[in-house]
Parts: structure tokens; C-alpha cells; sequence
């Protein structure tokens, strides 16, 4: 395995990276987005206001 990283790690990262992209699609720079991306696997994301 390259880095140590199994297939399925890999695919959760970009599943969330799926979910976040909706949001920061009003976003003028790329840094918020990926921004978004770190808070979130970081686990410190907050809650969204709309989301259920």
C-alpha cells in the first residue's frame, strides 16, 4: 500500500469531499473550500444552520 492509506480511507475522504462541494460552491477562493475540507476531517466543522 502507497503511504499506508487502504482504498477505503482513501474513498471516505472523497465522499466527504463530495458532500462539503455543494456548499462551497458560493465561495470566491479555492483556500475556503479547502478550508471546509480540513475542519470537516478534523472533526471541528460546524453544524450548518440549514442542514438537518
Amino acid at each position: 500500500m502507497l503511504n499506508n492509506l487502504s482504498n477505503a480511507s482513501v474513498e471516505s475522504n472523497n465522499a466527504a469531499i463530495g458532500r462539503i462541494r455543494p456548499a462551497a460552491r458560493g465561495f470566491h477562493n479555492p483556500e475556503s473550500f479547502i478550508t471546509m475540507i480540513m475542519l470537516d476531517r478534523a472533526g471541528i466543522a460546524p453544524k450548518n444552520p440549514w442542514a438537518s
